[in-house]
């Protein structure tokens, strides 16, 4: 498969304009996305691929618990949300 991934990234630069290197990372994102999801996924990852053999690895970040806490504690990230009766974003306060 990981052969079929570069052969398609080279037809759609060529076909399409688009960059193979943006290609790559949109599919290192789709790729870390997917992993998320299932059951057991390691809460901080990262995906790395090849870019010459589409060969991909996930790896695990290991953060210390207490510097995770910290960090957390150092950043709010406000996002915004959907009114539920009017399907409106709304943006934060």
């Amino acid at each position: 498969m990981s052969k079929e991934i570069v052969e398609a990234v080279g037809v759609l630069e060529r076909e399409k304009g688009i960059s193979a290197d943006r290609l790559m990372a949109a599919l290192e994102d789709a790729l870390l996305s997917a992993y998320k999801k299932q059951p057991g996924a390691a809460r901080y990852a990262r995906v790395d691929m090849e870019r010459s053999s589409g060969d991909f690895r996930v790896f695990e970040l290991m953060v210390p618990k207490d510097l995770e806490e910290r960090l957390l504690g150092e950043v709010e990230i406000e996002e915004p949300t959907v009114d539920p009766e009017t399907g409106e974003m709304r943006e934060p306060a």
